[in-house]
């Protein structure tokens, strides 16, 4: 699954950043990039590049995580539009934004789509499942262990 992120909208949504943290983008990147474990998953986090110091898109890798600064005179709302109508397989992506625009756009092309709060659910319930293995690891060896010392 393609993830296509609005990212100011999800760093909004994510209570441990402010937008008034000079590190927002990088603590999102970081944020996203430690979910990005499976292998046909992949990420791309779209932020407004605003400032007259944008004027071309800019285009980074963190990991297997894709980052784009719109240029100034393009939104995140409007290069995520533009980026879903040129989708040769909708079925592969997703897009994640609470913004009403998108998720229009999404759905009259038949793209899945979530809102900034489920996709942060869905990873934080991820998170819980595998700390839940974690748990179920440690417990088995404790078990055992204790079979074994008895």
């Amino acid at each position: 699954m393609n993830y296509i992120i609005d990212g100011y909208n999800l760093i909004g949504k994510i209570t441990s950043i402010t937008f008034k943290d000079p590190e927002k983008e990088n603590k999102c990147i970081s944020f996203i990039e430690k979910f990005n474990t499976q292998k046909k998953q992949k990420f791309t986090i779209v932020f407004d590049g605003k400032g007259p110091q944008n004027t071309y898109p800019s285009y980074q890798y963190q990991g297997k995580t894709s980052v784009i600064f719109t240029d100034n005179e393009e939104s995140a709302d409007d290069f995520i539009i533009r980026k879903i109508e040129k989708a040769a397989h909708p079925s592969n992506y997703c897009v994640v934004s609470s913004d009403h625009a998108i998720l229009l756009a999404a759905k009259k092309l038949k793209i899945k789509r979530l809102t900034s709060e489920e996709f942060l659910k869905q990873l934080l319930h991820r998170e819980e499942r595998e700390e839940e293995k974690v748990d179920m690891k440690e417990t088995n060896i404790d078990y055992w262990l204790e079979k074994f010392n008895d």
